[in-house]
């Protein structure tokens, strides 16, 4: 062991050695740093400059990160999205078409936000990192025969292995949850494919009382896990400060050494993730929260008084189905209504069997088996590229109607809509922080390259007069066929048949 440690402490190997260590200090701190130390020593003795100037570079390097983070997007985010969505599209395989529906295209329909959450995946790398610190401990525990062992080694060695024990018991809550995320799956796609439900969303299921108590549990054991998670990452901070503060117990010099100063930089560093972690918690905790909201849409009050709300459907399929009104493509329907009068519901109907309260064109659809591109008022924008957010869950069909889009005609309709100059396809893009306009826009362009029927909840709310009166424009010149709710006059003006709630 001490001609291991002569051999790195060679003055002709330092910088190598420096960097080795630099590259894998994470995967054993206390080893390396003690190690480190006497590296980083050395190198401060034989060439201050280049010493500080590696100091400068590690913490700027670390900033520049946890700003990164911030600015486009976490990375835990983006990986379990793609977990989640390998999960959904084997799910959609093994999903039968129902009757002029697609399977994969009633995910549009209900609107369903998916909670891509992998909390195994979160603890698998700080285990690995606690275990080699043991090992590494030991080693330390067994070449060094110093007041230092007793001192500062063994209780670290305890402190670690009771951190090791509190990450399993998380690593059970997040395997807990993570199981529990995946029934959630189930239950959503067991209500969107029960044809009681397909047949209108406001029908109480008779084992309601059932699903919400499995709701219930459902969402306390994501709080439960999304705590343990914050936790656990407060555990790491903690640790990583104790580790600098050991090192400067262990310092053997009367003051403190130049090696000792940079590991304690290198160890306080990592504080900057509290920010990320911090985000990341409230994050995790807005998902629960959209969940229980998206949730509770399938469960309606019982006794609720749906007459009002019949009349204006049977009114609608009486004027636009049963007469001799046809919807073709550059056609605009626009319905109006004060709020709170069942707009937007009676657009979610609208999206789930439209051939059922409208006379299309058999010109522009092929009957009955075409899509719907549905915007709804809040629509879900994920830690994904603006390509996967805008073709979500692709190598399964979202319709067959109309042909695919060619690649002219995406970008065409990505620059009418402002989103070109933003976000390259390949940008990855961040939905926490990105405007409420830039979210419609980007929900829109997916629903327009889905199908030439759109159905659009209160599209241009937040998009000023200029741009929506170009994507409009855009729409109706490509043969769309719009139904969409509007407060806007100039919306109404342009619209070719007028429907009043």
């Amino acid at each position: 062991m001490l001609k291991i440690r002569d051999l790195f402490f060679d003055n002709k190997k330092l910088i190598a050695a420096l960097i080795l260590f630099s590259l894998i200090q994470e995967c054993a701190p206390l080893v390396i740093g003690l190690i480190q130390k006497r590296a980083f020593d050395a190198l401060a003795k034989h060439h201050g400059s280049l010493f500080w100037l590696t100091i400068l570079v590690f913490i700027g390097v670390v900033i520049l990160i946890n700003l990164s983070r911030q600015r486009y997007g976490m990375l835990d985010a983006r990986i379990t999205f793609n977990t989640d969505k390998t999960f959904i599209n084997k799910l959609f395989a093994k999903l039968p078409d129902f009757g002029s529906k697609h399977a994969a295209d009633l995910l549009n329909v209900v609107n369903v936000d998916l909670p891509s959450i992998d909390f195994v995946a979160l603890t698998i790398t700080d285990l690995c990192v606690k275990f080699v610190f043991l090992v590494g401990s030991l080693v330390i525990l067994f070449s060094y025969s110093q007041t230092l062992t007793v001192a500062v080694i063994i209780p670290l060695i305890v402190v670690q292995t009771v951190i090791l024990v509190a990450q399993k018991y998380n690593g059970v809550l997040y395997g807990r949850a993570r199981k529990a995320s995946l029934n959630y799956f189930n239950f959503m796609f067991d209500l969107i494919s029960n044809n009681r439900y397909m047949r209108f969303l406001g029908v109480l299921h008779p084992e309601a009382e059932l699903d919400r108590k499995n709701k219930q549990q459902l969402v306390s054991g994501l709080k439960q896990a999304t705590y343990a998670a914050f936790l656990t990452n407060m555990i790491a901070f903690i640790n990583m400060l104790a580790i600098a503060f050991t090192l400067l117990i262990a310092n053997q010099t009367k003051e403190i050494s130049p090696g000792t100063i940079a590991l304690f930089l290198t160890y306080i560093a990592p504080g900057f993730d509290f920010v990320t972690i911090s985000n990341q918690t409230l994050e995790l905790l807005q998902r629960i929260r959209f969940v229980e909201a998206k949730i509770a849409q399938f469960f309606p009050r019982k006794g609720r008084d749906d007459a009002g709300y019949n009349q204006t459907r049977d009114r609608l399929k009486k004027q636009f189905k049963n007469s001799s009104v046809v919807l073709r493509g550059g056609d605009i329907l626009c319905i109006e209504g004060q709020n709170g009068s069942g707009k937007s519901r009676l657009l979610r109907e609208l999206a789930n069997e439209p051939a059922k309260y409208l006379n299309l064109s058999a010109a522009n659809f092929k009957l009955p088996d075409f899509a719907v591109g549905y915007l709804p008022e809040n629509p879900a924008v994920f830690h994904e590229s603006l390509a996967n957010n805008m073709h979500l869950f692709p190598g399964f069909a979202v319709g067959t109607t109309p042909a695919a889009k060619s690649r002219s005609v995406e970008k065409d309709l990505l620059d009418i809509l402002g989103i070109s100059a933003r976000f390259h396809t390949d940008t990855q893009i961040n939905a926490s922080t990105i405007s409420t306009g830039e979210k419609q826009r980007i929900a829109l362009a997916r629903a327009a390259l889905s199908s030439q029927l759109l159905i659009l909840d209160r599209p241009f709310d937040v998009v000023d007069m200029a741009r929506g009166q170009a994507i409009l424009a855009w729409l109706k010149a490509h043969g769309y066929t719009i139904v969409l709710t509007a407060d806007q006059q100039w919306v109404k003006q342009q619209a070719t048949n007028l429907f009043t709630v």
